[in-house]
């Protein structure tokens, strides 16, 4: 007999797709995208429409398993909570709570999993937490300083653009979904720029594209503000009337040369010019930033300089236009009955350096370690090192789907379910729907959520702050803001659902969420970027590729080395010929690679894919070098320098 079942994908992704399987006999048959969806539209990435063959991948683990003399052995689920609780307890009453550290970040994205595990250990009494992000939490942290909040317009917005620019974003891999909408505003006779210093698989559907220098990328907003002041360009109502601190930023723009601004940003002064025509003359122009400029260490002021830039323009609050990052997918989501659970001890250590936050801990220091939701020994960088400090705990569980790097140095390994066999609830960090996800099939095997597993070891454990709710009571309770904007939010069937909390166009009314209600400009600004030198000739970069969300991917599309693209004349002075082995070595690790000579990176610059291959489960991050940003602690990723060598 068919059934079919509706979900929303949580995964790691901005496009929060909803999801239309079709179950026969027990089994999912189908995974396909929901057509009246109004993102997904009928379709999927290649991860979504290959998903059910990791689903029912012969390598996810359906049983808890316990490592001994350094092989997995199955164990029952008693034995595993048995063993759980001994080890919290004895951790806890010997060194104190601070001595277990708990690792979750982003992914799987939906709340109930989420919360789950940190109201466990705020209701256990505390723990060791992790703070900062390996992902969107620099750029998150200048826009919450600039507009007090993050800025996304919703996608439909997208159509009104005069012109578009899409900056260190590459949404034909990371936000498929978008695309639509790119070509329904080119349709309209949008024009579509691309600043990158990768010519990307998106630049296909750009009208230009300009490959600016690693790194420079506030350089090139101040460029560009300091031609709109210039030429009488900048919207002086919206710095009289709407802004603080004009003159502090002010001196950040004279204290740079437009000469200066073209020699570090690789483009030249009529390309920049061209810019600011497009942001003055061109309105609406909307921006749409992706995570690449802030992953370096002022990747902050990076976003906090164009977000002034765009401003300055009078680009914000107006249909089409914007300083698009990302939405504030929290604010939707009623976490009161979590957030009233406090722990009595804790303390954090930043997820970018967790390697030197385990071994550097004291007083007390890290004995136990819980992971979910994460994979920090292949998705933070200088993965030895936080190799090594795993290696030095004492005891370490991770729950998960597979046997990833950091399961690899876990002592007990729970299975944990997947959303088509979940209940929980998911925003998008992309666009203002809602999305519900159902479960499309019985857990499989012995795996439970994290909801459960947590649930259930805080009863056997007496921990009564622990709220004993079923998935569909959770859904109820964090739905309440919403809920109480709109009566009718939860009352109608599907898998999305417009949020009545989240503003179309933000910024309309001319005011933003700061303290004053006005926009603060950035006050201090000190460019500065690595110099490469022989050592290290190379700025190592490594972005998203569209067989993998972060380090999940299918069996047949890990390779056995990754693919290292550089400009041949580069390769030509090592001596290296085209699909060479070679050895890439940086301050913190090495790897091999195979060559490819391409003409789609700038000469100094080195772009390794994808991030993880056959038999280094630990893949890219092992170059990587542990910089964080100068808002938000985030892993500054492309701050990373590099050598090639022949083998």
């Amino acid at each position: 007999m068919e059934e079919v079942k509706y979900t929303t994908c949580p995964r790691d992704c901005p496009d929060s797709c909803g999801i239309v399987a079709t179950v026969e006999d027990g089994k999912i048959v189908k995974h396909t995208g929901q057509p009246d969806h109004p993102i997904t539209r009928g379709f999927l990435c290649y991860k979504g429409t290959n998903y059910l063959k990791r689903f029912y991948s012969p390598n996810r683990i359906y049983n808890p398993m316990l490592k001994k003399d350094g092989k997995w052995n199955e164990i029952s689920w008693e034995e595993a909570f048995n063993i759980a609780a001994e080890k919290l307890s004895y951790y806890r009453d010997s060194f104190g709570h601070k001595s277990i550290l708990f690792v979750q970040y982003g992914g799987i994205l939906a709340f109930v999993n989420q919360l789950a595990g940190k109201m466990f250990f705020n209701a256990f009494g505390g723990a060791t937490f992790v703070s900062g992000g390996l992902s969107h939490d620099g750029g998150a942290a200048g826009q919450k300083l600039d507009f007090g909040t993050v800025s996304c317009h919703v996608p439909s917005d997208m159509v009104n653009s005069k012109n578009m620019v899409i900056w260190g974003r590459n949404p034909v891999v990371t936000n498929l979904h978008m695309v639509p909408f790119i070509k329904e505003a080119k349709e309209k006779g949008c024009k579509v720029h691309l600043i990158d210093p990768i010519k990307t698989e998106t630049s296909k559907h750009a009208d230009k594209h300009y490959p600016i220098r690693a790194g420079s990328d506030g350089l090139l907003a101040i460029g560009i503000a300091k031609l709109l002041l210039e030429s009488s360009k900048a919207d002086e109502d919206f710095i009289k009337e709407r802004t603080e601190g004009f003159e502090g930023y002010k001196k950040i723009l004279d204290s740079f040369e437009l000469e200066q601004i073209t020699v570090e940003t690789g483009l030249s002064i009529d390309a920049i010019k061209e810019l600011a025509v497009i942001y003055s003359d061109g309105k609406p122009t909307s921006t749409h930033l992706g995570i690449g400029p802030q992953y370096w260490r002022n990747g902050a002021s990076h976003f906090r300089l164009i977000d002034a830039m765009v401003g300055l323009s009078g680009n914000l609050g107006i249909e089409g236009g914007g300083a698009n990052y990302m939405p504030d997918r929290r604010s939707h989501i009623d976490t009161s009955i979590a957030a009233s659970i406090k722990p009595k001890e804790s303390r954090t250590v930043l997820l970018p350096q967790l390697g030197r936050g385990i071994l550097e801990a004291d007083n007390p220091k890290i004995k136990m370690a819980w992971f979910i939701t994460s994979n920090p020994v292949s998705t933070a960088p200088n993965s030895n090192l936080t190799a090594q400090a795993l290696k030095a705990l004492d005891f370490v569980i991770v729950s998960d789907n597979f046997m990833t790097s950091t399961a690899e140095l876990a002592d007990l390994f729970l299975p944990i379910t997947t959303y088509l066999e979940n209940t929980d609830i998911t925003t998008s960090y992309w666009h203002n729907l809602i999305g519900f996800v159902n479960p499309v099939i019985e857990p499989q095997g012995q795996a439970k959520s994290d909801l459960e597993i947590f649930t259930t070891l805080a009863k056997k454990m007496g921990i009564d702050q622990m709220a004993d709710l079923s998935g569909d009571d959770w859904v109820k309770k964090l739905s309440q803001k919403m809920v109480n904007a709109d009566p009718s939010f939860l009352s109608e069937n599907g898998t999305a659902r417009k949020s009545p909390l989240q503003k179309e166009i933000p910024f309309a009314d001319g005011k933003f969420l700061t303290e004053s209600g006005k926009f603060n400009f950035i006050q201090e600004y000190k460019y500065s970027q690595r110099e490469l030198s022989p050592e290290f000739p190379f700025n190592l970069i490594a972005p998203k590729t569209g067989k993998l969300i972060n380090l999940q991917a299918l069996e047949k599309d890990v390779p056995d080395f990754p693919t290292l693209e550089m400009q041949q004349e580069k390769g030509d002075a090592l001596n290296i010929t085209e699909g060479e082995l070679v050895r890439v070595v940086s301050k913190v690790g090495e790897i091999k690679a195979k060559t490819m000579f391409s003409t789609d990176v700038l000469p100094e610059n080195i772009k390794i894919t994808p991030a993880v291959w056959k038999d280094d489960l630990k893949g890219v991050n092992v170059l990587r070098e542990d910089f964080v940003t100068d808002k938000g602690n985030c892993a500054a990723f492309h701050e990373t320098l590099v050598r090639v060598e022949k083998i």
